[in-house]
């Protein structure tokens, strides 16, 4: 239960998101030391699920560089997606090829697109130049649609608000990055 929300505005990526982990059974503001949203190289990932995905995606993902001759798209279906698959079979988040191996929601920002992943590793490139997972997505998508003129960094904050009012599982603090690009 969370909500990251990305928007991409002339050369910048931004990207926020709140600070609260919860499972079944306890809810507690995470740490500062445990970001859901960082950067990592040339990219800015906000992750919305397990604390190991996002410390293997922070700490242990080390990208390839994109090949002269490479499209960004094949670039982040292809290589990207499979160095992400590998890391976290080498670091046992992957246990076991027959159980499925999906991971969590999260959105990858490169070279001023937006990829929202799927536990499957599917990708959507949003029309729009904003997306939001979590447990307050809708909510975060509402907010971002009707706040348009706005400052990038305003908008984030009013989603993330909003997702904080009506979904369960979102708090403050929220944090936002940027990315140039």
């Amino acid at each position: 239960m969370t909500c990251v929300v990305a928007i991409k505005h002339k050369n910048k990526i931004y990207m926020g998101a709140d600070s609260e982990i919860s499972s079944q059974h306890i809810s507690r503001v995470r740490s500062t030391k445990t970001p859901k949203i960082f950067i990592n190289d040339k990219f800015i990932i906000g992750n919305c699920g397990s604390l190991r995905f996002n410390q293997i995606l922070q700490y242990l993902f080390k990208p390839s560089p994109q090949l002269p001759k490479e499209s960004d798209d094949e670039y982040i279906y292809g290589n990207t997606m499979r160095a992400i698959r590998n890391v976290c079979f080498e670091y046992g988040y992957f246990k076991n090829e027959a159980y499925g191996n999906s991971c969590e929601d999260f959105i990858l920002g490169y070279k001023k697109n937006i990829y929202r992943v799927f536990a499957d590793f599917s990708i959507e490139v949003p029309f729009q130049n904003f997306t939001a997972c979590g447990s307050g997505e809708n909510f975060a998508m509402g907010s971002l649609h009707e706040t348009e003129k706005l400052h990038p960094k305003i908008r984030i904050f009013r989603a993330l608000a909003c997702a904080e009012k009506f979904a369960p599982g979102v708090k403050q603090p929220f944090k936002i990055l940027e990315l140039e690009c």
